[in-house]
C-alpha cells in the first residue's frame, strides 16, 4: 500500500510506502518534518470524521435564525351547563323502569288474554275476545309499571312484586265482576279477589324478566 503526502511548505509531493505509516519523514526540499497517517485510517475516514465533528459542533449551538418559543399556555375549557331543553328530555332511571314495566306487563297480559279468548272463543265469541284483550293490555300495563316503578323507587325487587300482588288483587275481582255482568259463568267473585295476589307475585316475576330486555331510547 502507498500513501501520497505534500509537503505544506514547499509543495514537493512524496510517495511513501506502508512501513513509514504512522511515522514523520522530513522533506528532502525544505527539511521540514511530514506526518504520515497510520495505516488503518484512510484519507476519505478522515474526512468523514472531520465532518461529523462540525455537524456535532453546529448541532451543540442553537440557531440564531429559529429561535425557541417558551410554550404556550392554554386555558382548560369550561363545560358547557346542559340547557332546559336537554334537561326536559333527559330520561331519568326511573322513567325508564317504568316504560319497561307498562310496555312489559301489556305485552305479558294482552297476549295471555288473547290466548285465553282464542282457546274459548266458542263460549265468549268476537266481541269478548276484544274486550279481554284490550283489558289484558290495561291492566297489564298498570300492573307492569307499578311493579317496576316501586322497585326501582325503592331498589328492591321484593318491594316491586308486593305492589304488583296488591294491585292485582282489585283489578282481578273487577274484571272478574264484569265477565259476570256480560254473561259469563264464573267462580265466586271473592275466589277472584283471593288468586289476584299469586297471580300478581307470578306476573311481577314475569315482568322482571321481559323488562330488562326492553331497549329505551330518547327521541
Amino acid at each position: 500500500m502507498i500513501h501520497q503526502i505534500q509537503c505544506e511548505s514547499c509543495g514537493k509531493k512524496y510517495k511513501l510506502p506502508e512501513k513509514y505509516f504512522g511515522r514523520k519523514v522530513k522533506c528532502k526540499e525544505c527539511g521540514e518534518p511530514l506526518p504520515v497517517p497510520d495505516k488503518h485510517v484512510s484519507e476519505s475516514d478522515a474526512f468523514i470524521s472531520a465532518l461529523d465533528a462540525v455537524v456535532d459542533e453546529d448541532a451543540a449551538v442553537p440557531s440564531a435564525q429559529t429561535p425557541q418559543l417558551p410554550p404556550r399556555r392554554t386555558r382548560p375549557r369550561k363545560q358547557k351547563a346542559p340547557t332546559a331543553s336537554a334537561k326536559k328530555n333527559r330520561l331519568t332511571s326511573q322513567k325508564v323502569f317504568l316504560i319497561q314495566g307498562l310496555v312489559a306487563g301489556a305485552m305479558i297480559s294482552g297476549g295471555w288474554s288473547l290466548g285465553w279468548s282464542v282457546w274459548h272463543f266458542q263460549q265468549t265469541g268476537f266481541i269478548l275476545l276484544l274486550v279481554n284483550t284490550a283489558l289484558g293490555i290495561v291492566f297489564g300495563g298498570i300492573i307492569g309499571g307499578t311493579v317496576m316503578f316501586v322497585a326501582g323507587k325503592f331498589d328492591s325487587a321484593l318491594a316491586g312484586c308486593t305492589a304488583g300482588a296488591l294491585l292485582t288483587v282489585p283489578l282481578n275481582g273487577g274484571e272478574a265482576f264484569l265477565n259476570q255482568q256480560l254473561g259469563n259463568d264464573i267462580w265466586p267473585l271473592y275466589i277472584y279477589f283471593f288468586l289476584g295476589i299469586p297471580k300478581g307475585a307470578i306476573f311481577a316475576i314475569y315482568v322482571f324478566g321481559m323488562a330488562t330486555g326492553i331497549e329505551v331510547k330518547e327521541a
